[in-house]
């Protein structure tokens, strides 16, 4: 859990493992420390500008009849984070379809998108973590990304981060 906790570093002369943390001995010693545990926490990310670019929707129906069903404009800045009020339960060993529309609040000019999900849970969207790409003039029909939940997956609570960048270039 996230916070101040305990670690001990114990070292018993003529002892056998596993040690006592609690043990009472005649030589050796005991040193404890306090960690500060921090949830990792994501790279910023996004636009600095409201106008023209945006992904207008995500939806992704997953295990149960759960659900992320995502509407997007009017654009914002920097990441609009939803991992609150959005979660969807997925398998790992399953195949799932994310449909994404990349369009725009603004102006059409080129742009690109891509779609990834944290697997690992370490806050970094690794390339292999990519679900998928798209490049294109908005407003477009649906993207559909479907991928498979990889079997070492780390289970719990995770993140899906969907970007689109006006002219940008893939990957992103």
């Amino acid at each position: 859990l996230a916070g101040a906790t305990r670690m001990r570093v114990m070292q018993e002369e003529g002892g056998s493992l596993p040690l006592n943390p609690c043990g009472t001995f005649n030589y050796g010693s005991v040193v404890d420390f306090t960690v500060n545990v921090t949830p990792a926490t994501f790279c910023a990310a996004g636009p600095t500008s409201t106008f023209d670019s945006n992904t207008e929707s995500v939806n992704l129906i997953g295990a149960g009849g759960s659900a992320i069903s995502y509407t997007g404009c009017p654009g914002v800045t920097g990441t609009e984070d939803l991992t609150a009020s959005q979660s969807v339960d997925i398998y790992t060993g399953n195949a799932y379809t994310a449909n994404i529309q990349f369009g725009t609040c603004g102006g059409n000019y080129g742009s690109v998108g891509e779609a990834w999900i944290d697997w690992n849970q370490n806050a970094v969207f690794d390339p292999s973590e990519s679900i998928g790409t798209w490049s294109g003039t908005p407003p477009t029909t649906l993207s559909s990304f479907t991928f498979t939940v990889p079997l070492g997956a780390t289970p719990g609570a995770t993140t899906m981060r969907v970007t689109q960048q006006e002219s940008g270039t893939l990957p992103l």
